[in-house]
């Protein structure tokens, strides 16, 4: 079965440095989607925008779209698909992802380097990767956590994958 890898946390945490970083630790090659750049998106003031039936959707459809990769063999690093603030479609965006065992990876990192990240990026809403940092992974049973405040990509992607390989030979020892 692929390795399925979900990597969630709020805006500028460091979520797609670390799906990079990953793809160079992981013993066999891995695929990054990219929620940013995988989700489509309709002109902001299109009349089925607004719809919540339409967004949701969109995001399902996107997850079902992930789950053909993992049909197909692809180990699969995840970064930011979860719906933040819509526990029901979270839960169904996971439904679909389940049958490949998906590993949760919170990425975590300190609210001043969130707010100088953000500063950077020159993003639309300011302060909202602090706000999301609250309660994003809210909910979620996690796999492991991240923090990238202080480790560079390269230092996270190995803590990753060893408390990812850690898990799985604590699971064959118990099975």
């Amino acid at each position: 079965m692929p390795l399925v890898i979900v990597l969630t946390g709020p805006s500028c945490s460091g979520k797609t440095s670390l799906a990079r970083a990953l793809q160079t630790v992981l013993p066999e090659p891995a695929l990054h989607l990219e929620a940013d750049r995988a989700f489509p998106t309709l002109p902001g003031d299109h009349p089925h925008w607004s719809h919540p039936q339409h967004h949701q959707t969109l995001t399902l459809t996107l997850h079902r779209s992930i789950v053909t990769w993992a049909k197909a063999g692809f180990n699969l690093i995840i970064d930011g698909a979860l719906p933040y603030g819509h526990p029901e479609l979270r839960a169904g965006c996971l439904r679909i992802l389940e049958p490949f065992a998906p590993r949760l990876v919170g990425v975590t990192c300190a609210t001043q380097t969130l707010t100088a990240r953000e500063q950077a990026r020159h993003v639309a809403q300011p302060g909202w990767a602090a706000h999301q940092a609250h309660d994003v992974n809210d909910g979620l049973t996690l796999d492991t956590t991240v923090d990238t405040s202080t480790a560079d990509p390269a230092q996270c992607a190995r803590s990753v994958l060893d408390q990812l390989l850690k898990q799985g030979s604590d699971a064959r020892r118990r099975g």
